[in-house]
């Protein structure tokens, strides 16, 4: 089986068509069931996080789904042409699927390099796949490996020192707006794990207040509690909105949670402050217009580049070092698989040639008289007929590809098998 992988992620393609390509558990699910339906033989996990959409897939060598099918496929679903979809995409197949897998799992393809999520997130997308049975021998191979190089790299590296997360992005990115804090109060809309991850970087700020709303409030009260912080659930957003000064946004939600109709009459009770609003969610929580609103600032993940670039210069030369662990660990992987591969094929060859001899010696045994040169004779009738049974099937397979234009790599195959002298030294000379 041949791994590719076609995705797109917060370089190649801008937040509205990631957001067309975000799946939530459900949505990877129907998906995945979706590929099977179109591509049966072949394999599927996909991995869908805030700043990328990656579909995997493993196909017979010479089946599909082929580069252009699973672009072909992706177009459907987000309702665009393929031909408009393939500049946001990257495919890598083979070798480079691996390879690819390896540096998201270590977080090198991530905005923020160095996080941790995404070795959390590469373990559900493959649990999900797996319960789902979507996931076969190959891909769970794969992932299960790039989980292994994850780990060491964690171990080995200082690549994930310091802050490094969005959520440590989005509160750097709002010391940049704000000289300080203590007079500042902080609004945290979403409470799983990128909420509680912001609302530990912004404690770290020392604010005036932190609230956090998550439209269940037991779980807004449990984050709440362990830091201290005050809890609320999105009934009491208004309420919230009017006290705030800085809002970070990260729920799950499929719909805005942040609409100009809920900010306007809220305006006016704030007598017209400044209001920050950073939305670290794909898809977004915020709606666009929103930041056209008067003394509303709205930014989105994107925006938060800036920050990022600075402090990648800062991890440079442990990004080397982990591109190394990365490339050692592609080779170490191919290897182990082509050998894992080669090993049912030789003990089929063995077994089929056993077969063969074994019907040829009950051919021949019957036919044994204890005549010396009888005898001979016969051994030597066996030997012919099983070499060519033994060459009747190559044969026909050269022949074919002779009329298909394939014959030299073929032979070529052929002659390295079986350690073949070079064919030139047994043509006439001239």
């Amino acid at each position: 089986m041949r791994p590719i992988v076609a995705g797109c992620n917060h370089k190649t393609a801008p937040l509205d068509l990631r957001e067309r390509l975000t799946l939530d558990e459900a949505g990877a699910r129907q998906t995945m069931d979706q590929l099977r339906a179109a591509f049966d033989a072949c394999e599927t996990i996909i991995l869908s996080t805030c700043n990328r959409s990656e579909f995997y897939v493993a196909r017979p060598t010479h089946g599909r789904p082929r580069s252009a099918d699973l672009i072909e496929f992706l177009a459907r679903h987000c309702g665009a042409t393929a031909s408009a979809l393939a500049d946001h995409l990257y495919v890598h197949d083979g070798r480079h699927a691996v390879a690819h897998l390896f540096r998201v799992a270590c977080s090198l393809d991530s905005m923020v390099v160095g996080e941790t999520q995404i070795v959390g997130q590469v373990k559900q997308a493959l649990a999900i796949a797996q319960e789902h049975g979507t996931a076969g021998k190959t891909l769970t191979s794969i992932f299960q490996w790039a989980l292994h190089v994850a780990k060491e790299v964690h171990t080995e590296t200082q690549i994930a020192a310091g802050q490094v997360s969005v959520g440590s992005v989005a509160v750097r990115f709002a010391r940049q707006i704000f000289a300080h804090f203590d007079d500042k109060t902080v609004l945290l809309i979403g409470a799983g794990e990128m909420g509680e991850l912001t609302l530990r970087h912004a404690l770290e700020t020392s604010p005036k207040r932190v609230i956090v709303a998550n439209r269940t409030p037991a779980r807004a009260e449990e984050i709440a509690r362990r830091y201290n912080a005050e809890h609320t659930g999105l009934d009491r957003l208004t309420e919230c909105l009017v006290s705030a000064d800085i809002v970070i946004t990260s729920t799950a939600s499929a719909e805005p949670v942040l609409t100009p109709a809920l900010i306007e009459p809220v305006q006016p009770r704030r007598d017209y402050r400044p209001l920050i609003i950073i939305d670290i969610a794909v898809p977004r929580d915020v709606e666009p217009a929103v930041g056209e609103m008067d003394n509303v600032y709205l930014y989105n993940i994107d925006d938060l580049q800036s920050v990022v670039n600075a402090g990648l210069e800062d991890r440079q030369a442990r990004v080397t070092d982990v591109d190394r662990i990365i490339s050692e660990h592609v080779d170490e992987f191919i290897q182990w698989r082509d050998t894992r591969a080669v090993g049912p094929v030789v003990r089929s060859l063995r077994n089929r040639l056993t077969e063969m001899a074994a019907a040829e010696a009950d051919w021949a045994r019957p036919k044994l008289s204890g005549d010396p040169k009888q005898d001979a004779e016969l051994v030597d009738q066996l030997l012919h007929r099983l070499v060519g049974k033994i060459m009747h099937g190559p044969s026909q397979t050269l022949r074919q590809q002779a009329q298909d234009g394939n014959v030299d790599v073929y032979a070529e195959i052929l002659a390295r098998l079986f350690a073949l002298p070079d064919k030139d030294e047994d043509q006439d000379q001239p």
